[in-house]
């Protein structure tokens, strides 16, 4: 062996050690950014999902909104028949009564 082929192999042993260790360190890395490329996947994945939800819980509540106004009008409509109603109602009844009054006391001659 000459003196360049042991000066070779007293430098390339550490050289291959460092290599080495980069090596590994290199796939861990890459395991790590494989490992987080799937969360973000799954991340993205839900809040996608969340994001359609809510959509679909906005249209809900526009939805119900509408009923509500509709209802609303509507009660509001049939309030005023009720209460005209009402008030025909015993605007009747009282001159009813006051014809059977007026017939059983003789008011009327």
């Amino acid at each position: 062996m000459t003196d360049q082929d042991a000066l070779l192999e007293r430098y390339s042993a550490p050289i291959r050690e460092q290599l080495g260790r980069q090596s590994d360190a290199i796939d861990r890395m890459a395991t790590a950014i494989a490992d987080m490329a799937r969360a973000i996947a799954v991340s993205e994945e839900k809040h996608s999902n969340t994001a359609d939800a809510l959509a679909r819980i906005g249209n809900r509540i526009d939805d119900h909104e509408k009923r509500l106004r509709e209802l609303e009008r509507s009660d509001a409509e049939q309030g005023l028949f009720v209460k005209h109603a009402g008030k025909f109602t015993w605007t009747a009844v009282g001159i009813a009564m006051s014809m059977v009054f007026a017939f059983l006391f003789g008011g009327v001659k």
